[in-house]
């Protein structure tokens, strides 16, 4: 690099190439910082080369878009979204698939910035162009409904328009497909049913998850990470319900799946290990959670670590567990763990140390140890 800078100096392409390379080297290494000075002193060379109008212009800024994305650092990224899209439009044209790209991208920031409302505004904005240009009836279309949809439902709250963005995605994948059996169709449905299980209209869920499942099983089989996830969400419907014998039949063929694709040593099989030996308490099969909630410990050691959130929140579960079963020491034990936990996690104040409290003092005053029971 030095060696090119002295021959032809910094502003010559050979130099520029050079410093794009050693900025992507970084990118590689995870060096943000030092990525991120290449790429403005890239930026910073390209600009007084051919100017900013232009394609490898763009190319750059977002690249280091991509570093403040990544870093969370989105005031820095705005911007730069900003005359990405600019360029692309003035350069390609606002009907060029490369305007829309990005104006997806600014509608991605957005939503991470948690401005909702810019996030809706480009996304129809993808919406009109790809209706003015290939008609609604295309992939595309269906995909940014989607995220429409998802936007309504779980950012803004607003059902009516969610339902109705979702149903409309729906009928254009039908539409292009010419049936209902594809996974893009199965996962939207899914999403339907999960925003009708947050509104408690739980009849009106499940025989959309179970036509997604089936949908799935048709298409791409039961063994992959999608149909366990659908599985896991089906099961926590029947949770919601407190049908707890459909719970456990759901959350087990998640964990066979799970165990299938992912083997035991990954978080989220210990995770369905967990979700099963809670509905397995709730059923009164204290011995089942129990050994269930133990696997799930030991797989969460192994892939988080100790120092964390699951681990405590796994501790006073089965602390509740051993409690049931009238084996006190090991219920203190673990009631004391999750305590600490907390508390490593949290600090004295925090709302999980208030329960984690609670849950002693309550366990102390059950055991009649009232002395205990003034922490």
């Amino acid at each position: 690099m030095e060696i090119y800078r002295e021959k032809v100096g910094e502003n010559h392409q050979y130099y520029l190439n050079t410093i794009i390379t050693v900025a992507k080297l970084y990118v590689d290494k995870d060096d943000n910082l030092k990525a991120e000075a290449y790429y403005k002193k890239a930026i910073e060379i390209l600009g007084k080369l051919r100017g900013e109008n232009n394609q490898d212009y763009a190319t750059l800024l977002s690249s280091l878009a991509y570093i403040y994305v990544i870093t969370a650092n989105y005031v820095e990224a705005e911007p730069l979204y900003q005359k990405i899209a600019l360029i692309h439009r003035e350069v390609l044209g606002n009907s060029h698939v490369k305007y829309m790209e990005s104006l997806e991208n600014l509608a991605q920031l957005y939503d991470k910035m948690g401005d909702y409302s810019k996030a809706v505004f480009y996304y129809e904005d993808i919406l009109e162009i790809i209706r003015k240009t290939v008609g609604e009836n295309h992939r595309k279309s269906s995909l940014i409904l989607h995220e429409l949809a998802s936007l309504y439902d779980r950012k803004l709250g607003n059902y009516a328009k969610a339902e109705q963005y979702y149903i409309q995605s729906m009928n254009i994948l039908k539409k292009i497909n010419g049936t209902e059996d594809n996974t893009d169709y199965a996962v939207i449905l899914s999403n339907l049913a999960l925003m009708f299980v947050s509104k408690g209209e739980y009849d009106s869920a499940e025989p959309l998850y179970l036509r997604a499942l089936e949908i799935m099983s048709a298409t791409t089989g039961e063994n992959n990470t999608t149909y366990a996830r659908m599985a896991k969400d089906f099961a926590n419907l029947y949770i919601a319900k407190k049908d707890y014998f459909q719970a456990y039949k759901y959350y087990e063929e998640a964990l066979k799946v799970r165990h299938n694709v992912l083997g035991e040593n990954h978080i989220d099989y210990g995770i369905s290990l967990n979700d099963l030996a809670t509905v397995s308490f709730n059923l009164g099969q204290y011995d089942n959670a129990k050994g269930l909630y133990l696997n799930a410990l030991e797989i969460y050691h192994k892939t988080i670590g100790e120092n964390h959130p699951y681990v405590a929140d796994l501790l006073t579960s089965l602390a509740r567990t051993y409690q049931k079963k009238s084996q006190y020491l090991l219920a203190e034990k673990n009631f004391l763990q999750a305590l600490d936990a907390y508390r490593k996690l949290y600090g004295e104040k925090n709302k999980n140390i208030i329960s984690s409290l609670t849950n002693l003092a309550r366990f102390y005053e059950d055991r009649s140890d009232l002395d205990n029971s003034v922490l």
